[in-house]
């Protein structure tokens, strides 16, 4: 007898990279540096290399901290399911969350809040963002916001882990995904977000579409017929650095779906892999993948640059 859940899993369209997953150096714990994080995946896969990394959990905290007592701690706010028990968003009085920092602060470390997402969220975590030491933001705009009701808070932009974001691949497994034009926003067009006529000028360069935000169902690709060719399907973390790493270059546009943050993270790890980057569209002045990513203001001049990076020896 299937399960709910297995049957689910059965229609879910899932893309499984034919060739190995990239193995990053194993992280090695850095001297002098000890941090105790709630934080998402993406985080702390990059903050492994960078310091001895401590993930506390709802119900590890308090042993950890007062038998490490580390640097200090930080945490992120981002909807990432590894940090829902905490409940960041709202931060109400006598939570764990505020009794773990009331606790740091007894011991005398510091606290540090990165909100990694943009202004959107804001209205989630303004309420706990009084209670840290220290508040950065990974969005001005929000920055910019905190400061006006009172709170010191600094601009941390996105950032890349090298040790995981970098040009390093195997090249024979490039002929064998053959994947010319990546895109990641299968949801976005399955929900009529995004222009459909910038893909179809990208099929003739060997577009392959996945998305990394959230399942799909098979039965939701009707919609999109005329794409079905170029769909390879949903990706977790790891399988989503394997087809940024073998791409030839990647196409961008403005996701409904996803924060401003989380698509100049994305687009950050694609350049650290030194795959081009194309955004279709224009950027704000102030954007950070201003410079990074190359911006064409409509399909054509898309498909234009598609064309000319096809022809280059280098592509």
């Amino acid at each position: 007898m299937i399960s709910v859940r297995e049957d689910i899993v059965d229609r879910v369209v899932a893309w499984r990279p034919v060739v190995p997953a990239f193995a990053a150096p194993c992280p090695k714990a850095m001297p002098g540096l000890c941090i105790a994080a709630v934080a998402g995946a993406r985080l702390r896969s990059g903050l492994a290399h960078e310091a001895e990394l401590l993930s506390m959990t709802t119900l590890s905290w308090k042993g950890l901290l007062r038998e490490r007592k580390p640097d200090l701690v930080l945490v992120e706010a981002c909807p990432d399911e590894s940090v829902a028990d905490w409940r960041i968003a709202g931060g109400a009085k006598g939570s764990e969350l505020t009794n773990m920092l009331n606790f740091a602060k007894s011991l005398g470390i510091p606290t540090v809040l990165w909100n990694t997402q943009d202004h959107t969220c804001a209205g989630l975590f303004r309420p706990i963002a009084r209670r840290f030491d220290y508040v950065f933001c990974a969005d001005t705009r929000e920055t910019e916001d905190l400061r006006s009701i009172g709170l010191d808070a600094e601009v941390l932009l996105p950032a890349i882990q090298p040790q995981i974001y970098n040009p390093f691949r195997v090249f024979s497994h490039a002929d064998a995904l053959d994947i010319g034009v990546l895109y990641d926003g299968l949801a976005d067009l399955l929900d009529k977000k995004q222009s459909l006529d910038v893909l179809r000028r990208a099929t003739k360069y060997g577009l392959k579409i996945i998305d990394s935000s959230r399942e799909v169902a098979a039965s939701e690709l009707a919609a999109i017929p005329d794409l079905s060719s170029c769909i390879l399907g949903c990706v977790d973390a790891a399988n989503r650095l394997v087809a940024v790493k073998y791409a030839k270059t990647a196409l961008f546009q403005d996701s409904a779906l996803r924060t401003k943050t989380d698509q100049q993270w994305a687009v950050l790890e694609t350049a650290a892999c030194r795959v081009p980057v194309i955004h279709a569209g224009r950027l704000a002045q102030d954007d950070v993948r201003q410079g990074i990513a190359m911006e064409r203001e409509d399909a054509s001049d898309v498909e234009a640059e598609l064309g000319k990076l096809a022809e280059d020896d280098l592509y």
